[in-house]
């Protein structure tokens, strides 16, 4: 009878660390995922309906947090400011950003180096969509 005791006790202990073991894995393996996105992204031109990229310097910027928050700050021009959460799928390089207000994008990620990258941005509508190239600050 002892022995069965003893059988189910080690059975419990070694589920609970099994469970614990792999909820720390989970954790810093989504962490590392988010780490090519996370940062202040500088947008440095745009790509024209031309078939071309123009340089942008008004100051227009993505910024990504570890805590899935989003900031858009539409540059020195325009003054605007865009906040909500968002999603990273690191097989697809796909952002999908949640605003408040409804206006929610998806931004396809080409990246191009370590610190630069082309953001293909989807909105709602037709106008909200662009192709920007970026460089991490």
């Amino acid at each position: 009878m002892q022995r069965i005791k003893f059988i189910m006790i080690a059975l419990i202990l070694a589920i609970s660390f099994a469970g614990c073991s792999k909820d720390s894995e989970q954790e810093a393996t989504e962490s590392y995922t988010y780490d090519k996105l996370l940062g202040r992204w500088l947008v440095i031109s745009y790509y024209t309906s031309g078939g071309y990229f123009v340089p942008n310097s008004d100051g227009e910027y993505y910024e990504f947090t570890s805590n899935k928050q989003y900031t858009h700050y539409y540059g020195d021009v325009l003054k605007d400011v865009e906040n909500g959460t968002f999603l990273f799928e690191s097989k697809t390089y796909t952002v999908v950003g949640k605003d408040p207000r409804g206006w929610d994008f998806t931004i396809n990620v080409s990246f191009t180096g370590e610190n630069s990258a082309t953001f293909d941005i989807k909105g709602k509508t037709e106008t909200q969509s662009k192709t920007v190239k970026v460089v991490r600050q």
